[in-house]
Formats: structure tokens, sequence, C-alpha cells
């Protein structure tokens, strides 16, 4: 044991140590078994290090008698006191800038995931659930999205504080073991380590990457703690290698990390090199054990059971090198040890606590039998579990072999790095590798294994990723990377200790001090550069002071150099230190601060309440004060697009509704009667199922099959309706699971409607009634209640009559009785689910009113909805797919991916089908529940919207009938409401008269400068990216899928025409201010801009997105093709393609791309000609012409639509639509008679075609509620 320094010591601690020379080989076992030299474990911690020519192992790092602590324990009680400081420094930080309510992006479906400990997205995170859903009862005030972003908050502090631990105890460590430093006195060694920990974790704590999650609802931050425990816990076995539960505890916390994040499964292969590197004989046996696992894993590739690599060769080449690169280490491993497989049962013990500790994924089908809010992927069953946690709904990995791409690529990690801790930061980092050579073997080994781990969970990871280099890519992959800068953090803290102890020690020796000064001059270069950068690029007074006090300190160290020539103090230097985390605070408190932002919950909010203020946010009104819009229609289906648009309503329905209203910011929100689906994730078999099970229970029943059934049932047994013997065995297990979801289910359903002695407004008088027995209903109650008398046994007795049937199956018991609407409709349902409680508890209230508490309902809403089915589903598959095959190869949609396989048959792909389907599945549910109210937040233009949809609020309403016109009326309310709306965000400045180049002015002063001068809007939302992002897209969804696609819809007037631009223009320009560089948004207010002849302004708009998004090659692209319109090289087509478009052999595609190319021009005219020759060709193919119509529909030209329909029907004269569409056109158009004569044979042909499929569309059906068709008498 050391004995601490004194000032008027004269003798260094150092000089009581043995020689840093290597350590004698003793043969450890783990349990402190004597070796064959007769000598135990315990008597090789007390020993002094000895000379020693044999290779050294495990028992190298076992603390001598100078190192260790008096109880053997690693961390010491100074290194637990900067862990807290650190963390309660953090912490603070954190819960001065946590959102104080609903946020943004995946905030909302996170915090109902914890309320109800359901499913969250893929993979599931089930660790994260049960952590977060844990705050949702520990704190029981403020929004459950405020608790679960504490839960956040917790996590990342802790791992800032665990941080600081490693590199309070490592600094030690490292510096003990390098002769360099023995002369270090014992007090100044440990405050350099207290300092260079306290730097180490406040940088990672205030790290932009993880600051951004630790004050809001997200997974990362508990991902991250559980890395940095994992990283205690190695180096505690480092320290004690003979205590091999540390290693098993290690692997343990690596299977939550897979549980919390699996893109941290990529740093198992750093692990394995730690390992090695502490213990050659475990390690060799880890590299063992991969290699096996590798050759199995090739022979079930060959042998065709596994499917991973199939058309993925960049996965396959990876998992070889892998496999490869761990057998090259086993062997030289093995040929260094001379034996083979002596360890390979720590390995499986260590394999077996990762399995413990990833088997926390089977949370997910037990949480998902209860049927929670968030129940994705439906793991309730054995094909959803799979799909969840091999995140079936993503894009598969798939690494880019482009040896740029990859440059790029890290490049731009490196400059994430750069932005999170500045040049001069990573300078330091890279220290500790100018020592390693002089380090002890442990603490070498320490270095090299995260070293590795880094380079796994950066370069690798990155490979895997293969992100794009855009500006939305950068801030989707960025959180990825997370937990690679904790490794950043700790070497940075090790690399200021050792600065600190060079400067100690070795100021006037060797060229310490001139490196010193290198160091300094080079640090002041960087931060010189970055101050001017700064000071150049923004006005943001924050961002300014941080770039000075980072110049301040750099120059100030250099300075201290510079001053002291023969000894210099280390106070001053530790205090510039212990200043480098501010110039972190500062740099990315604008960027991550969510203190007061209230975006996310007016994003949700005012969806359902446009008219209703709600926080600090005011409600729009017209001129007489009251609201523009009324509420959401009750019982009304909303459809969710985007991720906000899905989940901030999720949140509002799912959560704030069932918040106690003195914890809400609008006491009055409770909207659980409406329906919410995901408009693009229709297509997702497992999402029909999780929907179904919602709002459609009596009919999802069917498709529950239990979890182990599915598991282990084989194909056979399931195709004669049996049940194998492993199946069988855990059938008892499925039981109890599904038993104690349903049970669950039934209470979440029920809501409050189960009745309590205190639910009685007047027992007596309820009493009295139902003891008269007047009626039928008091009748049938007083012979079901007995003799109960108590408010506590009729509440029961009551209960088990809410529990059994309908009350009103005796239609006689409420004939009387004067029922709701919604009660009656609820009443002829009658589902046979636990929302039967719920009818019997409505029938009650109504029946006996003001005699009980009016029970607000259960967590899904009181009536079921018609859902879409598998097997309409698979219909919509087949519909797509048949129309995309008659559209194949000339006329296919961008985007949409077509291929024609070997047997002939079309196979469709790609996102753009995937939408197309999901469109179909949307209008399937529209139309089987035609008396709810339907509005939808867009992502994805869905074609069959469009003549329905008219603009409510923020988002849009879906009409039952399509609108004819959108009325000035509509128009006006909609250009009132967002420009008061648009006060919370930039300020009522822009009108229709404001030119293109003043918002784009704008933007650039008030977004990329951050110049506020005169700003009228809120500064936090110049600042917050994710609501720029999502407000424009809102504007942007109303200005082109409301106005735009009708400035050319006929028959449109010329006075409606300029109207919908007038309007398009102005939703666009607000949409555009909202956020400079939202592609979406860009693309389509220079498109509109382009279409109206003003190529000026659509080429600036253009050009100043690429300002904000410079590596964006859509932008790029686009600014491309306005400069050649600009400069009269538009895309006109060439000679040899004007030839091909040209004659009786004109080529289909040659013509569109002609046509295209004068449109995109502006050249309206000339496009109408160019699609002439089409029109007249005898030789036209007949699906030629249903393009000719949509290219005729886009150019306005209600004439040449009629004739190309007309060409279709006479080469198709057998299809009923062309004949319907046909008929609408020419009815539309005033050619009444020759209308009716067409739908005639159109609905005669629908007739003939039902009659042989029952499936197909009825157009007779469609024909009774086609407004174009209204007043029609309809052909019998």
């Amino acid at each position: 044991m050391r004995t601490p320094s004194r000032p008027s010591e004269s003798i260094s601690r150092r000089q009581t140590q043995a020689p840093s020379a290597p350590i004698t080989d003793y043969r450890v076992s783990p349990q402190g078994d004597r070796s064959p030299d007769g000598i135990t474990t315990d008597s090789i911690l007390r020993m002094e290090t000895t000379h020693s020519s044999r290779q050294p192992t495990s028992a190298q790092f076992a603390p001598n008698a100078t190192t260790a602590e008096p109880n053997g324990r690693l961390f010491r009680p100074m290194d637990w006191l900067t862990f807290v400081l650190v963390t309660l420094f953090v912490m603070a930080g954190y819960l001065y800038t946590v959102a104080p309510d609903l946020t943004l992006e995946d905030s909302g479906e996170l915090a109902v995931g914890s309320m109800y400990a359901g499913v969250p997205h893929p993979p599931g995170y089930p660790v994260w659930t049960i952590y977060s859903w844990l705050f949702t009862k520990i704190l029981p005030f403020s929004s459950i999205a405020w608790r679960v972003a504490v839960s956040s908050a917790v996590a990342a502090a802790l791992s800032a504080g665990l941080t600081a631990l490693l590199i309070s105890r490592g600094s030690s460590l490292i510096l003990e073991g390098i002769d360099l430093f023995k002369d270090l006195p014992r007090r100044t060694e440990n405050a350099i380590t207290f300092v260079a920990a306290w730097v180490g974790g406040s940088l990672l704590g205030f790290n932009g990457f993880i600051w951004s999650q630790g004050v809001i609802v997200e997974v990362y931050t508990l991902a991250v703690l559980n890395l940095v425990g994992m990283f205690c816990l190695l180096l505690m076995w480092m320290y004690r290698p003979d205590r091999r539960r540390y290693l098993h505890w290690v692997f343990f916390l690596f299977g939550l990390c897979l549980c919390n994040h699996q893109t941290l499964i990529v740093a198992a292969m750093g692990i394995e090199v730690a390992i090695a590197a502490a213990d050659k004989r475990l390690g060799r046996d880890f590299f063992l054990g991969n290699t096996i696992i590798w050759l199995l894993g090739l022979l079930a590739h060959f042998a065709g059971k596994i499917h991973t690599f199939e058309g993925n060769l960049p996965v396959f080449m990876i998992y070889n090198l892998v496999g490869l690169g761990s057998l090259a280490a086993m062997l030289w491993l093995a040929s260094e040890t001379g034996k083979l497989g002596d360890q390979l049962h720590v390995v499986l013990l260590a394999g077996a606590a990762f399995a413990v500790g990833a088997a926390f994924y089977l949370y997910m089908p037990i949480a998902s039998a209860s049927n929670p809010p968030m129940n994705w992927g439906y793991p309730r069953t054995w094909e959803g579990f799979v799909h969840a946690f091999t995140r079936g709904q993503y894009e598969k990995t798939n690494p880019s072999t482009d040896p740029v791409v990859i440059f790029r690529q890290l490049w731009m990690y490196a400059q994430g790095a750069r932005e999170e801790f500045n040049w001069a930061n990573l300078l330091v980092g890279l220290v500790p590798f100018a020592f390693l050579k002089k380090m002890r073997l442990r603490e070498r080994a320490w270095i090299i294994g995260l070293s590795a781990i880094y380079l796994c969970l950066a370069v690798l990871l990155l490979i895997l990723l293969n992100p794009g280099i855009d500006k939305s890519a950068k801030e989707l992959v960025k959180v990825f990377f997370t937990t690679s800068h904790t490794i950043i953090a700790l070497a940075v803290g090790y690399g200021l200790s050792l600065v600190a102890a060079l400067l100690v020690t070795q100021y006037n020796k060797g060229n310490t001090r001139f490196f010193m000064w290198v160091g300094g001059a080079v640090a002041c270069a960087f931060n010189l550069y970055e101050f001017v950068d700064i000071y150049l690029s923004t006005n943001f007074t924050i961002l300014r002071v941080a770039g000075a006090l980072s110049l301040t300190l750099s120059v100030a160290f250099t300075g201290w150099v510079v001053l002291n020539r023969e000894k210099l103090r280390i106070a001053p230097v530790l205090v510039i230190f212990a200043l480098i985390p501010f110039d972190s605070i500062l740099s990315h408190w604008g960027d991550n601060e969510q203190r007061g932002h209230l975006f996310g919950y007016w994003f949700g909010h005012d969806m359902f309440e446009p008219g209703r203020d709600a926080g600090h946010g005011k409600t729009p009104k017209g001129t007489n004060g009251v609201a523009l819009y009324p509420a959401m229609a009750p019982h009304a289906v909303l459809y969710g697009g985007t991720d906000p648009g899905r989940f901030c309503p999720t949140y509002m329905i799912f959560a704030e509704s069932f918040t106690p209203a003195q914890h809400r910011l609008d006491p009055g929100f409770d909207r659980r009667d409406v329906y919410l689906i995901t408009q693009n994730a229709l297509a997702d078999n497992t999402y029909l199922d999780y929907i179904r099970a919602h709002y459609n229970r009596s009919d999802q029943y069917q498709y529950d099959k239990p979890f182990f059934l599915g598991m282990l049932n084989d194909a056979k047994s399931e195709a004669r309706g049996k049940t194998n013997t492993m199946a069988s065995l855990f059938a008892p297990l499925d039981r109890a699971v599904q038993g104690l979801g349903a049970s669950i289910e039934e209470d979440r359903r029920a809501g409050e409607s189960l009745f309590k002695a205190d639910h009685f407004k007047d027992f007596a008088a309820f009493t009295a009634k139902v003891t008269a027995g007047t009626d039928p209903l008091s009748k049938h109650l007083k012979t079901s209640l007995g003799t109960a008398s108590t408010p506590q046994a009729v509440a029961d007795k009551l209960n088990q009559l809410l529990r059994g049937p309908s009350l009103a199956e005796d239609s006689a018991r409420f004939a009387t009785v004067k029922l709701s609407s919604h009660v009656q409709a609820f009443a002829v349902q009658n589902p046979p689910t636990p929302n039967r409680i719920r009818l019997n508890r409505l029938l009650l209230e109504s029946a006996y009113p003001g005699l009980f508490t009016a029970s607000p309902g259960g967590l899904y809403p009181d009536r079921e909805i018609l859902s879409a089915t598998p097997e309409d589903a698979s219909k919509a598959f087949s519909e797509y797919t048949m129309d995309a095959a008659k559209r194949y190869p000339n006329n296919l949609k961008p985007g949409e991916q077509v291929y024609t396989l070997p047997d002939g048959r079309i196979s469709v792909s790609g996102q753009v089908a995937v939408m197309q389907i999901n469109g179909l599945l949307t209008k399937v549910i529209f139309d089987k529940n035609p008396t709810h109210e339907f509005y939808i937040e867009e992502s994805f233009p869905l074609d069959w919207m469009y003549p329905h949809l008219t603009p409510y609020g923020i988002i849009m309403k879906i009409e039952r009938n399509s609108v004819p016109e959108i009325t000035e009326d509509m128009v006006r309310r909609d250009h009132e409401y967002w420009s008061q709306y648009s006060e919370r965000f930039i300020g009522n400045w822009i009108t229709y008269e404001t030119p293109a180049r003043e918002v784009c002015d704008w933007a650039l002063k008030t977004y990329l400068q951050r110049d506020l001068t005169g700003f009228k809007g809120d500064p936090a939302f110049v600042r917050d990216d994710n609501a720029q992002k999502s407000f424009s897209k809102l504007r942007n969804a109303i200005g082109k899928s409301i106005y735009a696609t009708r400035i050319n819809t006929p028959p449109a007037s010329p006075q409606v025409q300029q109207r919908m631009i007038k309007e398009a223009e102005f939703a666009l320009k607000q949409a555009f201010a909202f956020c400079p560089y939202s592609p979406e948004t860009v693309f389509n207010y220079s498109q509109l801009l382009a279409t109206i002849g003003r190529y000026d302004d659509a080429l600036m708009v253009a050009k100043t997105c690429e300002i904000f998004d410079a590596d964006n090659l859509g932008i790029r692209n686009l600014v491309e093709q306005l400069e050649g319109i600009q400069k009269g090289a538009a895309p006109t087509a060439n000679a040899q393609t004007k030839a091909k478009a040209s004659g009786p052999n004109a080529d289909a595609k040659s013509v569109f791309d002609l046509a295209s190319a004068y449109f995109s021009a502006g050249q309206s005219n000339q496009a109408v000609d160019a699609l002439e020759v089409l029109l007249t060709n005898s030789s036209t193919k007949p699906e030629v012409f249903l393009s000719l119509v949509d290219g005729y529909r886009q150019l306005g030209r209600v004439d040449k639509v009629e004739r190309a329909l007309a060409r279709y029907t006479s080469a198709e004269p057998t299809r009923p639509e062309g004949w319907y569409d046909l008929a609408a056109v020419r009815i539309a158009s005033g050619l009444k008679d020759s209308g009716v004569e067409s739908l005639q044979k159109a609905l005669a042909l629908s007739d003939a075609r039902l009659a042989q499929d029952p499936k197909a569309i009825d157009l007779r059906k469609q024909a009774a509620r086609d407004p174009r068709l209204k007043g029609i008498l309809l052909p019998k």
C-alpha cells in the first residue's frame, strides 16, 4: 500500500515501488486455487513485481502492494466524488434545458410506449421501455413526456459521471505505470486526474450528440449508459482478472446494449480485442468461438438456410473479413500460448451471460399480448416478433464498396467529431498513443481495447450504415455515433492527464517545453480559424463567445508556457483545462436546449383543436373573435403520415387524454375518441394486425396465434391442424401470457367504466328507482342486484352486469330511454370484446341520467371501425401489380421499380410501390366507414385523395365526396389561419406581394447568420430544426396537395386557376420561410415558380437551399436544371429525341420526354402539340392513352382528355373503367347525352364482370356517390 506524499517529504512515493519490469507469469485459476508453484491468487495480489523473461499473462494485471487500495477495490473515494460532481453538474444542465412537454420526431411514440410499458418502434427497446416506465410512476407530476425526458437526462448524466469515473481512475493507473512520472506528488496527481475527469465527463455530457437526446424522450442515452457501464466492468476485470464475474457482467451488459440499440453489436470485435490484449489465452478462445460461428454461418449460407447475404455482397465480404480476422488472431494467439481451447468454458459462460441480457427481448411478446397503444410489429405473434427484432420495416444494411464514398463518409464523421469536441481537443485525445509503449501492459491493453471498440463503433458502423452526406442524412445518423464519442471523451481526459503530468515532471527535460509550445500554437491556430469562421458566418452571440473562449484558453495555455522558462506552476494550467467544457456548453446550447419549446405539443394539440388555445400559443381567430376552424369531429379517423404527424397525435390521444387535468397545458383536452392510423404503413401485415387489434378487435382475434405455437409448431403439423410436442410443452406458457394480456386489455378498454362506490351521485335515488321497478330495465336490475344495499355492494353487482351481455339485447328495456346516436350505434354494433363493459356503462348512464358520474371512456374508442383485412391487402397488392404491368415499361411514375421475372411475371418494389398499395388500403378503410369523418396529416401524397382534400387548420380534411372547387371562403380561412399561426414561429410578415428574393434574403440572414435584428417570431424556432422541418411540411402539404394540384384540374375556370396559383405560391412561400433547406418544399416551390414562368425566382430559391445543404445531390441537380433553363438551354430535348417523337411510328417514351421538356420550360402549348402525335397515331397502344389522359389533365386540356379516353375505349371496349371515366368527363364538359351513353356501357360491363367475380369493383355503387354524376339518372 502506498503512502500519500506530503510537501515536506524528500523521497517521492515512486521510489518505494518495484522497477517497471515484466511481471512473472504466475498461473492463476479463476477461483484463487494454488498454481503448480504453490502460489495463491491472494498472494499474487500482494506481490511486488519482479523480472521475468516469460510471456506475461492475465496475472500481470493483478494490483501490487503499491497500487491497490487497502480493500482491493479499483475505484477510490476521490473517483466516486468526481463521478458525483460531474453527474450533478451535467444533470443540472439537463434539468434546466429539458423539454417541458411533447417534442417532435419520435417523442410521442416513445412516451406512449413508456406510459403503457408497450412496444416502441423496432427493435422494440425492451430495457429502455421498462426503465422509462419506472419514471412515469416515480415522478407523479407534470406531463408524461416530461417524466420520460427526465429519464433520458438521468441516463445521460450518469453516462457523463461514469466517464469521469473511468478517466479519474484510468488516468491515475496510467500515470502510475509510466516511469517518467515517478516523481509526481500524490496531491498533484489527484488534482490532475480530477480536472481531466471533470473535462472529459463534462465534454461528453454537453456533447451535442448526447445533449440533444438527454433533454427529450429518446432511447440513445440509456444505450450510452449501458456501454459506459460495460467499460467500467471491463476495467474492473482488467484490474482483477482473477475475478471472472466482472467479465461475465461485461457480457451481460453487452446483451442489454443489444436490447437498447442493435448498432452496438458491432462493438463485439472490439471487446474481444480488449480481452485478448489483457489475456492472450482468453482472447485466443474468444476468437476460436468467432471462427466456429463464422464457419457455421458459411455452411448455413451455402446450404440455403439463411438468406442474409443474398444479393448483398458487401455485407458478405465484411462477414468474411471478420471471420478471417478472427481465424488469423486465433492462430497467432495459439502459437503464442501453445494451447487452444482451455478457456472455452469462460467463453461459454460469457456467451450465456450475453444471452441472459439479450433475453429481455422476450418482454416484447408479453407486453404486446396486453394490446398496448404502442404495439409496433405486433410481437405477440412469432411472425411479428421476428419482424420487429430484425427491423423488417427498414431498409437492409447495404454498405458501399466505392472508396470515394467511404472517404466522404469518414470525413463527414470527422467533421461531426470536430463540431462536438473541436480540433484542439481531438488533438489532445491522440496524446495517450504517444505513451503507449511506456505504459504497463494492463493500461496498454486498456487503451488498445478502447481503440478497437472505437474503430468498431465509428468506422465499421459507418461503413455498415452507409449514410448519405446531405444535411438530412447527417442529422438522421448522428445519434448512432454518440457511443463512439464516449471513447473520444475518455481519450481527451487521458490526454489532458498526460499533458499535465509532463508539465509537472518533465518541463525542463528534453524537448517537453518545445512540444508544449508547438501543441499550444497548433491549438491556437485551430481555434483562431474556428473563431474567425464563426465570427464571419454568424451573428449568434453565444457561438461567438464560445469561439472567443476557446481561443482565449489556448492562447492562455501557450502564453503560460512561453512566460515560464524554467519552472511552470500547474495550478493555472489546471484552471485553464477546467474551463474547456464551458466552450462546449456555449457551442452546443443553441441547437440542443429545449427549455420552453412547445412546438411538438402545438403540432399534436392543434390537429385536434385548431380553435382552442394551448400553452403559450394563441389560436388564430376570425375578425369576429371566433375560431376559424372547429374541433375535429367526434369519433373521427385521422391518417398520420410523417413521424411527428403520427407520433404527436399518438401522444395526445393515448397519453395527454389520460393525464390528470392539472398536469395538462390544455386542461380540457381529451380526444380518446379519435382513431389514429398511419397512412404509409398499411402495406405491412403486422401493422394491419396492430390497427385491427386497436379498432377492430372482434375481427383480429382470429389472427392472434399464440407466440410459442407460432415459433415451435412446424409447417407440416400446422398444415394438418396439429400441434407438435415442443409447441404443446409451451402451451401453458402461451395461455398464461395470453391470460395476463387479456386481463390488462380489459382494464384498459373499460377505463373508468367499472363502478366504484363514489360513482353514485345520488345513491338513494338510484336504489329507489330500481326498487320501484317501474320500467323494464329497473326490473332487470332489481333482480340482478338482489340484496345488495351498500354503494360498494351495488357497484360490485353492477360490474357483474357490465361484464355480461349487452343490456340492450332486450330492446324493451330501453324503449323509453333517450339514447344518443353514438350509444345507439354502439348498441347495434355490440362488439364481443371488453368494450361491451363500456357499452353497458353508457346504457346505464343514459337510463339513469344524473345519478352516476359520467365515465370518460377507455383506452380505445368505444365503437369499432372496419379495418383492412389480409384479403384487402392481398387484393390491393394485386391491383397495383396489374396496373404497373399495364404501364410497364414506358409509363411508370418516378421512383417506381418494376421488373419482369424469368417466368414472365411482374415484380414491384420500392417506396413508390409501397405507397401506392398504402393508398389503395387507405381508400378501403375510407369506403368501409362512411359514417366517420376523415382527416390526414400527409407524408406521401395519395392520388385518390386529391379531389377530396380541403384545408383544416394545420392539417387537411378528407371530404366524403369529391370537392368540385376550393371556394374563396375556404381559401380565405386557410390564408388567415396560417398568417396568424406563423406568428408563433417567424412572425406574420409574409403576404401575397412579398417577393421571393426577400424571403430568400430573410432565410439566409435568420437561419444561417442567426441575425435576429427585426425578427418578429420566436427565437427558439430559429434554433429548432425539427420544428422548422415539421411545420414546413404541414404548410407544404396544403400548398401542394390542395392548391397546386388543382391549378390544371378540369374544369377549372381562369379565375379559379389564378386563385389556386396565388394561394399555392403563398402557402409554399410560407413553407419555404419555415424551413429553407427542406428539399420537398424547395422542389415544390421551385416547380410552381417555373411553371408560371418565374425562372429567376425558382433558381434563387433552389440556390438558397443549396447554401444550407451543399451536399444534397437532388438540390444540386435542380439548380443545374434551372440554370440551363435560365440560359436558354432548357431540356427541350435533342434532335434525336425529337426525331423519335414524330411520325407514324413515334416512340411513346420519347414523346413524353419531349412534352415534359416543353412543360418544364413553361411551353405548355408545345407540350400539347408534342402529345398530339400519340393521340392521332393508329399504332398507339391502349395503355399509352391512359398516360395521355394524365398528361392532358396536368396541362388542363379537358378536350384532349375526352379524346384520349375515347381512343382508349375504342382500343379496349370491354374495360368498364374506361367507359366510366369517359362518361364522367363528357358529362362534366356538358356532353350529357354521349356521357350517359358511355355510362350505360360502363355499368353494363361492370355488372357482367361482377357476375363472374363478386370481389371486383362495383362501378354502379361508385357512380351513386360520384359528385360528377350528381343529378344523372343511372341506367338500369
